[in-house]
């Protein structure tokens, strides 16, 4: 049992941060994502709000889908990915087999929950599963 949910705990953790923008990897809206309308939700405290977890760590998990309702905008301005009706672990599952087209299909407008175009929800996609490389030297 310890070893597999071990793995299991991985597994979502790194679902959570799969889409980490290499060119903002700092911005907590930009380091992991929001499932909103998702049944895991349900029974595992909200941790699909989890873009909102980062911005407000103090914050209870009953109290996460109202902050995130609450602060649409900005989301949608710091470009945060928002899925509709897929869990974490779903979202993980189809990174590793790079179904990119239903990855796009539940990528949502953080205010209208409506999809996003297509062809640039996958090349986003594609973009933020890149490997974030910091620069750590100093000039």
């Amino acid at each position: 049992p310890y070893v597999i949910t071990s793995a299991l705990l991985m597994f979502g953790n790194w679902s959570q941060h799969a889409f980490v923008d290499p060119d903002h990897p700092e911005d907590d809206y930009r380091l992991t994502i929001c499932c909103i309308n998702s049944r895991v939700n349900w029974f595992a405290f909200n941790d699909g709000y989890h873009i909102t977890h980062h911005i407000y760590p103090g914050c209870h998990w009953s109290e996460l889908p109202r902050k995130f309702h609450e602060n649409r905008k900005s989301y949608a301005d710091h470009k945060a990915f928002v899925f509709n009706k897929l869990d974490f672990f779903e979202i993980g599952v189809l990174v590793f087999l790079k179904k990119w087209k239903k990855l796009a299909q539940h990528l949502v407008d953080p205010i209208t929950g409506k999809p996003l175009d297509e062809d640039k929800a996958i090349a986003e996609l594609k973009r933020r599963v890149l490997p974030c490389i910091r620069n750590t030297s100093k000039s």
